[in-house]
């Protein structure tokens, strides 16, 4: 017999001789799914027609067969299941009454409750297949007489429902937390948290975890309601517990908890409370910090740096300190482009440049924040984009720490680039400890290079303590009338200077011959690292009303330089070797050496030292000079 035959029978009241066929059936394949299925459908409407004649006993032998198929028949859809819950509730004591008043709940909430009140308060005694039917009468009720319920009463409810042991996950469970949230916006004394954790925050279903849409809108996600009250609530909570809990992933529970309070922090600041803005802040901190990074942790940390500004600026390190800069994410050392395609530097970097401004004004520094910032700029170096500025405060934060060593090392590299930067050589020169005549070298090279007197005056200062302090009074005697010159307004330490040397020596008019002196040593030392190479004048040519000579090794290196800096340059002869040293920033492509191919016998025996440090970029497919003869 058929499966397709036994449905037929069974569909037109046959029940007798289609129990009998599917028995048949079975017989001939024990594991015959699809025939298990047809003789389970005949069972229940067998079981069905027992119940309605309350014959009870026979109906729970029928319902125990059910049972035994129930495992290995066909239901992919879950109807045989529902199926045998429904017959399966019917045989249970009460089922009757309670069923009745889950119906009459839908439209008369409270005589459905008050029929069946015994039975949710003895739940234990009813079979847990009904607690279902008890919880959606609880719910009906509870939804419809709040407004004459007091909080107590509320609360019992709620107590009431969550000793039922009805399917959870399920709809009913999602609506009862739902009441919940609501219910505790306006009852303080409802610890929705501790309730949400009694819940247990692993029945929430796909749908509370995501977005709804209604008619074209969109509305929030329960969990994302559920934490924002948590928030607001003010509770102390246990967030690694609540992550592990929810179905998400950490970082998601971890905004969705963060968002409230940045929005909160945001609200503060837009209604001027800006007291209470900065206690939000180091409440935050308290709350999120050990809990690592996320998109809302991000957020909070460019509010802190933007708003705490002037007067409140001291605060941002404290807050950044607390904040932990490990949770920076990827995004953070990135460069950020706003909707009119301005670009910025990445949260990181402003960040800890606000934290350095900071310090570099205080004194006397913190120690304790000195090596918190040290640590940082660690990370800073070696996750930023290649930056002059982060390098310098680098090492202006070594110096803090008197680990000049380490100073010094960052200076040389930057100088490797930046040797035109008056700054860089004066801040080297703050570095060394134990030699006036190496500190007047490098004081001598930063003058040598800049020309505007804005930004000397210190410079002058200095020079002109060493120069004393190495008995060079009518130089340093110059430097003091330099500064007097350009910076009316006198300091302390150009009083207490002027006092240490002999006023009736006469000075020369400039330091230029000094400063060309020492300016060999500073370069000697700066670039001592860098092997010197033979260099070959190859061409002299003019752009923009401006002199320039092309030199090359012949081989991996050629470049070109202003005859301005090298006056020597002027009538120097082609074919001429010098020996310099250079630095080459090197690139993935290799110039070819087969374009190098001039006679030899214009090369001279002279060794030149023509400048300590040049810039190099290789360059390629360039054109040969007219003037070699090829």
């Amino acid at each position: 017999m058929s499966v397709k035959e036994v449905t037929l029978l069974r569909k037109s009241g046959n029940l007798k001789e289609a129990y009998k066929m599917a028995i048949d059936d079975l017989k001939e394949d024990r594991n015959n799914s699809w025939a298990q299925m047809s003789l389970f459908w005949v069972l229940r409407d067998i079981c069905q027609q027992l119940c309605n004649r309350n014959a009870i006993d026979k109906a729970k032998i029928c319902l125990k067969e059910m049972s035994s198929l129930l495992p290995t028949m066909m239901d992919d859809s879950g109807a045989g299941e529902r199926a045998y819950t429904n017959l399966y509730k019917q045989l249970q004591p009460n089922a009757d009454a309670i069923s009745k008043a889950s119906e009459l709940s839908k439209n008369d909430p409270s005589n459905a409750y008050a029929q069946v009140k015994n039975y949710i308060d003895s739940a234990n005694d009813v079979d847990s297949a009904l607690h279902e039917d008890l919880g959606w009468i609880i719910y009906r009720y509870i939804k419809t007489e709040i407004s004459n319920l007091t909080s107590l009463e509320v609360r019992t409810l709620l107590k009431d429902y969550m000793y039922l042991k009805n399917e959870r996950p399920s709809m009913l469970h999602s609506q009862i937390l739902n009441f919940a949230l609501n219910f505790s916006k306006e009852h303080s004394d409802f610890s929705f948290y501790r309730f949400f954790m009694l819940w247990e925050p692993e029945n929430l279903r796909y749908e509370d975890l995501n977005k709804g849409y209604y008619n074209g809108s969109e509305f929030p996600s329960l969990i994302s309601r559920i934490c924002r009250q948590i928030v607001n609530s003010g509770e102390d909570i246990d967030v690694e517990r609540l992550c592990e809990k929810i179905n998400l992933p950490k970082t998601e529970t971890l905004d969705l908890l963060r968002e409230p309070q940045f929005w909160e922090i945001m609200n503060l600041h837009k209604e001027g409370k800006i007291r209470e803005m900065f206690e939000a802040f180091a409440v935050y901190n308290k709350r999120n910090a050990v809990y690592g990074a996320s998109h809302w942790h991000s957020e909070v940390l460019k509010i802190a740096e933007r708003h705490m500004n002037g007067q409140e600026a001291w605060r941002f390190i404290y807050f950044f300190r607390d904040w932990r800069y490990e949770n920076l994410m990827d995004a953070d050392w990135k460069e950020e482009t706003d909707n009119n395609g301005n670009t910025y530097k990445p949260l990181a970097v402003k960040a800890a440049k606000k934290c350095y401004e900071y310090l570099k004004e205080l004194h006397p520094r913190d120690a304790e924040l000195v090596s918190w910032l040290d640590s940082l700029y660690n990370v800073l170096i070696e996750r930023a984009k290649k930056d002059e500025w982060i390098s310098r405060q680098r090492a202006i934060i070594y110096t803090w720490q008197q680990q000049y060593d380490l100073a010094i090392n960052v200076y040389k590299s930057l100088l490797l680039e930046m040797s035109e930067k008056y700054y860089v050589w004066s801040e080297l020169a703050d570095c060394i400890q134990d030699s006036n005549e190496l500190k007047i070298a490098l004081l001598s090279k930063a003058l040598l290079i800049e020309r505007n007197e804005d930004f000397l005056g210190s410079i002058h200062l200095t020079l002109a303590d060493l120069l004393i302090k190495e008995g060079l009074t009518s130089e340093a005697l110059c430097e003091l009338n330099i500064y007097k010159k350009f910076h009316e307004n006198t300091s302390r330490k150009y009083q207490e200077y002027i006092e240490r040397v002999d006023i009736s020596v006469i000075p020369p008019n400039n330091n230029k011959l000094l400063y060309n002196k020492y300016a060999t040593i500073a370069e000697e030392y700066a670039f001592s690292e860098i092997e010197a190479k033979e260099v070959t004048l190859v061409d002299r040519w003019e752009k923009d009303g401006k002199t320039y000579c092309t030199f090359t090794n012949g081989v991996d290196v050629i470049f070109q330089v202003n005859v301005k800096r090298f006056p020597f340059l002027t009538n120097a002869m082609f074919g001429s070797v010098f020996r310099v040293k250079c630095h080459v920033e090197k690139e993935e492509k290799q110039i070819q050496t087969s374009f190098f191919s001039w006679n030899k016998t214009k090369m001279t025996e002279a060794n030149i030292y023509l400048f300590a440090c040049i810039r190099v970029k290789q360059s390629y497919g360039w054109d040969f000079p007219k003037s070699l003869d090829m």
